[in-house]
């Protein structure tokens, strides 16, 4: 793995924070965005994904302006990252990274709406086959009496 990125395509890095082995967020005094070791990045992201981004020195880069809710949305995905606690409403900001994709990078959108709409079918297909299995399962109805103490029975005369 590279070390923390000192010089990014924006400049000369002023703040960084790893999100993740391997991933940085990093801030200029102009600009910023997130930064993932080229080699790491075709590992963890889909090639849709990476099509958004721009290599440079070692790095797959994402502009925080845009490109980098394309990465943020997959680290979420894949449960790489979370949201930080100083974001309060995770909601929102969800919902700010998915507005921002659909708005530049509608073709990633699409591909990604595909993706989880065939993997939900198929995951709910087999939900549904084991529902189904569950709810027509045949219970056999015990007899009535199975759990009464049975009676000794009276010596007929």
């Amino acid at each position: 793995m590279l070390d923390e990125p000192k010089l990014s395509p924006w400049g000369a890095v002023q703040y960084c924070e790893e999100m993740n082995e391997g991933i940085y967020f990093v801030e200029t005094a102009g600009h910023g965005g997130i930064m993932i070791e080229t080699e790491y990045a075709k590992e963890i992201l889909s090639p849709e994904a990476r099509r958004c981004g721009f290599k440079e020195n070692g790095y797959l880069n994402f502009e925080e302006d845009c490109a980098a809710a394309v990465a943020q949305r997959e680290f979420l995905d894949k449960e790489i990252w979370k949201i930080p606690d100083y974001i309060k409403d995770k909601t929102e900001y969800e919902n700010s990274l998915n507005d921002s994709i659909k708005r530049y990078f509608p073709e990633y959108w699409e591909k990604r709406e595909k993706k989880l709409s065939a993997n939900y079918s198929k995951n709910s297909e087999k939900k549904s086959l084991s529902q189904t299995l569950k709810e027509n399962k045949t219970k056999i109805k015990q007899p009535e009496n199975i759990n009464k103490p049975v009676k000794e029975k009276n010596n007929m005369r």
